[in-house]
């Protein structure tokens, strides 16, 4: 123990860093092993310690994190569907801390890695996984739904600004004292943006 720490010592930062890579990478091989089912369409994903996780192969090519798949710029997925079309996946190889997989389908061969905490992050087969997920969140309503005052909100720019902030934060607000009379429903729509007409017209009764 103590030759190997005085080795670490005298060898350059740089040096230092790549062993410590290379090191890194080789436990998380031994750990983890990676391999594709027999018909090609899920994924499987073995740790030491820890059950089988399966991916299904569509899965994954959707969420493809590569720069032509899933851009910086915008962070969003944008695999075309005919991508997933008849889709096997071919290979699985452990590489560091990723998984390098390989599909092919109707519109050829793709390749992308995947951060082994990634796919952790994402597991969705293990049993009792999003019960326990969800025991770990926390509601961001906790007693009651937000409220604002409609004249408030008409009337000042406060209570607008309010009324948006919760709109922003928990996706939805109560707006109450809205007066019950027609078309009130596109004033306080047109605070928000202006509603598009349709064929129906902007507004409609649905009558059954």
């Amino acid at each position: 123990m103590l030759r190997i720490f005085t080795t670490l010592r005298l060898c350059p930062v740089t040096g230092l860093r790549n062993r410590l890579f290379s090191s890194s990478s080789s436990f998380l091989q031994a750990v983890c092993n990676a391999s594709v089912s027999e018909d090609g369409k899920k994924l499987k994903l073995l740790c030491d310690g820890e059950l089988e996780r399966r991916y299904h192969g569509v899965w994954l090519r959707h969420n493809c994190r590569c720069p032509e798949c899933f851009p910086a710029y915008s962070q969003q997925n944008i695999v075309h569907h005919s991508h997933l079309v008849d889709l096997k996946l071919t290979n699985a190889k452990v590489e560091g801390d990723n998984i390098r997989i390989e599909w092919k389908s109707i519109t050829g061969n793709h390749s992308c890695d995947f951060g082994i905490d990634w796919l952790k992050d994402y597991d969705y087969t293990t049993p009792g996984i999003h019960e326990e997920r969800r025991k770990k969140e926390t509601p961001l309503i906790t007693e009651s739904l937000p409220i604002s005052d409609y004249h408030e909100v008409i009337s000042s720019d406060e209570g607008y600004y309010e009324w948006m902030k919760q709109v922003n934060v928990f996706g939805m607000s109560l707006l109450k004292n809205v007066p019950t009379i027609d078309r009130q429903m596109v004033k306080v729509c047109e605070k928000i943006a202006d509603p598009q007409p349709h064929a129906y017209r902007t507004v409609f009764d649905v009558v059954t």
